[in-house]
């Protein structure tokens, strides 16, 4: 069988097999960085990067195939032939110097693949490694042997491999471990103390009075206590008071204060006070507490008329859940009807495109089998445009074949290759289904 339309029927078994696949693992990268890369697998050469090539080079990365395949040895082979995947995105990164790329990975087609590097994503033990075809490469002698910068080119691919030339390249984040780490970064920020709160004050009492020291000759500092405008340490058995203020999320420190055991300012006991500032609470302060509560006549009026409007209010609060509860089942009720409008209309679109489908096919090979015709008419609702396209390649290649010297009557299933691995694909066109698809639609089926 002609090897275009062996591809095409791989591809459209593929299709039919499952038309709404949309898993996709997306892979983020620095695929190229300023400097002079090691020797490249296969040529030797060590290549010149500067920022002018980079940048000048940097979108021929878009649109460009993904590659990796594992030996049988369990490790990644230098360069494979093996696309998984391609390049979705690219930018130049001024700050690193470094050509950035975004790209998915088909994890549907090559899930052991993907699942053999997320294990060495986390070990830490995958790279990638650029593909570039130089039109003009220009010798650098003075940055070394055998040094050559691409002055002409274009990058035609990314390889992951187990340890990459260019000296900056690296996966930053394969998105099956977003989650995970987003989750992770999700948690630190939680755990993290709040600003204002006495925890965050402590550490940054902590930070502050370490900041400055000396490993060798550092004495502990025991922090004795934590007040809303102070803290209160203990040095060599000398008591210290840190004054702060809490400017935002920032703790700005005043002079440190030398204080008795009582934490008052050093000489007050001398001065004549016996009170501790930091536990007996001012005489005006307890006097204020213990005064009673006076209330007007005109207070208590108001206070008696609030409480007869209670029942009202309970009442009128009552009724305006009750209409609100009836207002949600209405809302539901309409999304409902809406759901269900929205089923049926898209309903009668694939039923009219399926028929307009089958007309089309049977432009090409009227059916034979009404049992058939009614199957495929079943399947024309939900296949995808580039898969039905690829239906009817096929089927006016089969019919123009009747028409030559020699008719092979049949679809070769492909063997096993790099873009069938596990055999997946020719096991769909081996199965009993897809034969008498297509020889109904050829006119060589048993009668």
């Amino acid at each position: 069988m002609d090897p275009k339309k062996r591809l095409a029927a791989a591809a459209l078994a593929a299709s039919i097999s499952n038309p709404g696949d949309k898993v996709e693992t997306t892979l983020q990268t620095d695929a190229a960085s300023v400097g002079i890369t090691d020797p490249l697998y296969g040529s030797g050469k060590r290549i010149k990067w500067t920022k002018e090539l980079l940048k000048k080079h940097a979108q021929s990365f878009m649109n460009m195939p993904i590659t990796a395949k594992f030996g049988l040895d369990g490790k990644l082979e230098p360069h494979s032939s093996v696309v998984i995947g391609n390049i979705t995105g690219v930018t130049y990164d001024e700050g690193e110097d470094k050509v950035k790329t975004d790209g998915i990975l088909w994890n549907h087609y090559y899930p052991d693949t993907i699942a053999g590097l997320q294990d060495l994503y986390d070990k830490g033990e995958a790279e990638v490694s650029w593909e570039f075809e130089p039109s003009v490469l220009t010798a650098s002698p003075d940055d070394g042997d055998n040094v050559w910068l691409p002055e002409e080119g274009r990058f035609v691919g990314l390889a992951i491999v187990g340890l990459g030339a260019d000296r900056g390249n690296a996966i930053r984040l394969l998105a099956a471990k977003m989650q995970e780490e987003d989750a992770a970064k999700k948690q630190a920020e939680i755990n993290e103390h709040r600003p204002g709160s006495y925890e965050w004050v402590s550490v940054n009492v902590a930070e502050h009075l370490t900041a400055a020291a000396d490993e060798a000759t550092y004495v502990p500092k025991t922090i004795i206590a934590t007040y809303p405008d102070k803290t209160i340490y203990q040095d060599n058995g000398t008591y210290y008071e840190l004054p702060y203020t809490i400017e935002g999320k920032t703790l700005k420190f005043s002079d440190t204060i030398e204080v008795e055991p009582t934490f008052q300012p050093l000489g007050a006991s001398a001065a004549g006070s016996v009170t501790d500032p930091e536990v007996t609470p001012p005489t005006e302060t307890v006097k204020e507490a213990e005064k009673p509560v006076e209330i007007t006549d005109q207070e208590l009026a108001t206070l008696k008329a609030s409480a007869e409007k209670v029942p009202t209010l309970e009442t009128e609060n009552a009724d305006l859940r009750a209409a609100v509860a009836e207002g949600e089942a209405a809302k539901a009720e309409l999304e409902t009807l809406k759901a269900a409008q929205a089923a049926e209309a898209e309903t009668r679109r694939r039923e009219t495109l399926a028929a307009s489908r089958l007309e089309e096919v049977e432009k090409i090979k009227p059916y034979d089998d009404a049992s058939q015709k009614k199957e495929d008419l079943k399947a024309f609702e939900t296949m995808d445009d580039g898969a039905f396209e690829i239906v009817k390649r096929v089927l006016a290649a089969a019919a123009e074949s009747r028409g030559g010297v020699a008719n092979e009557g049949a679809i070769t299933p492909p063997v096993p290759t790099r873009e069938d691995p596990d055999g997946a694909a020719a096991a769909i066109l081996e199965s009993e289904d897809f034969k008498r698809l297509t020889a109904s639609l050829s006119g060589t089926e048993d009668k």
